[in-house]
């Protein structure tokens, strides 16, 4: 019977975020026009990726919920202690058979549940935060939490879940979207990439706040650039380029996205990157490619939409604010990951952004020049 639950509840797991991930696909097909554009090898691309990341948050939040049930009766016998401790006796109550600490605690779980879930998606998902459509989310998100307390209080869900054990529902009915998860995981590793050798790899560096007239390949003076002017000796140099837009997140959205609008639709604080228009990385990723990037600049985490195409988006470093160095190891460990495939890999640089603290030798490098 124990191992019939334990695989209940991966199958409940499972089923769970088949469903939501399903939803999240489709939700993003649609807002990012994906079926209008005709990238239909995105489509085939993000719809195992995004399963998969939604079975596994669902399977591990209800091994969570299984432990937790496991430990209820000892939960309760802690909070009687705990109660009888810091009350007097005639306060004193017997909290393991007491409806109204059961409904309190359920109260407690489902309110958490909301203030999370509602935060997260208002903060990565949707617009301003009293925009109508945020307005609506919250609205239905609540009534939904106020009709999940009111079944988790009124239901038995012990007896519903040995019934379904018994009768392995859950098994059954997590046969089908295994057996998709496993076709569509397969799918990679048997279709063929013919052109693989035909594509160029490509890796996009952005350096924040560099100058050129402070480059060597620009006629500068001093040696501030030896490695740019000598891989420019062997390509191409532009000479006539003007950046469209005074800080990061405007001018990143144009070249991101090759348009001109992006100066009057991504240029408060608040701005996203709209998720319908197609970017370098959605192109790429259309064509095969496997997709990255590593950012060191705050205006591009993933919550103002520039994570958009790319399957691996690495901005941990944002969160030293003091010091925002990319290790380029980190740039090199995964083009060794991905040389087999056709990568693109973005990098966005923040060392020559202050605070300006060059590190040894450069901080005396031109020390009275």
């Amino acid at each position: 019977m124990k191992i019939k639950k334990i695989i209940a509840v991966f199958s409940a797991g499972l089923i769970a975020g088949f469903i939501i991930g399903l939803g999240k696909f489709i939700a993003d097909i649609i807002t990012n026009k994906y079926i209008e554009y005709e990238m239909y090898g995105i489509i085939i691309r993000n719809l195992p990726q995004v399963l998969n990341k939604w079975v596994l948050l669902l399977v591990s939040y209800m091994i969570v919920v299984a432990a937790l049930l496991l430990l209820w009766p000892l939960i309760l016998r802690i909070a009687e202690i705990i109660w009888k401790m810091l009350f007097s006796d005639s306060l004193r109550i017997n909290v393991t058979n007491d409806k109204r600490f059961k409904k309190a605690v359920v109260l407690i779980f489902c309110f958490i549940t909301f203030a999370y879930f509602g935060w997260a998606v208002n903060y990565y998902w949707l617009p301003e935060r009293f925009s109508a459509d945020s307005l609506i989310f919250d609205a239905g998100f609540l009534l939904f939490t106020i009709f999940q307390a009111w079944i988790l209080i009124r239901t038995n869900w012990r007896d519903f879940f040995e019934r379904a054990v018994g009768k392995n529902y859950f098994l059954k009915l997590a046969l089908i979207p295994a057996a998709l998860l496993i076709l569509l995981n397969l799918y990679p590793l048997v279709s063929s990439e013919t052109d693989i050798a035909d594509k160029p790899n490509v890796i996009f560096i952005c350096i924040d706040t560099l100058r050129a007239d402070h480059l060597g390949i620009y006629g500068y003076e001093r040696n501030t650039s030896p490695y740019m002017d000598k891989l420019a000796e062997s390509g191409v140099v532009f000479t006539n380029v003007a950046s469209q837009s005074s800080w990061t997140k405007t001018s990143t959205a144009t070249f991101m996205t090759s348009t001109y609008n992006m100066l009057d639709r991504v240029k408060t604080e608040e701005d996203k990157l709209p998720l319908e228009v197609n970017t370098l990385a959605e192109i790429l990723k259309n064509n095969g490619y496997t997709t990255g990037a590593i950012i060191a600049n705050p205006w591009l985490l993933p919550q103002f939409a520039f994570n958009q195409g790319f399957d691996y988006y690495n901005s941990s470093y944002v969160a030293d604010k003091t010091r925002r160095r990319i290790k380029v190891e980190d740039a090199i460990d995964y083009i060794d990951k991905n040389k087999s495939k056709n990568f693109f890999l973005y990098l966005h640089f923040m060392d020559v952004h202050n605070p300006y603290d060059p590190p040894a030798p450069f901080n005396t490098m031109f020390s009275g020049v």
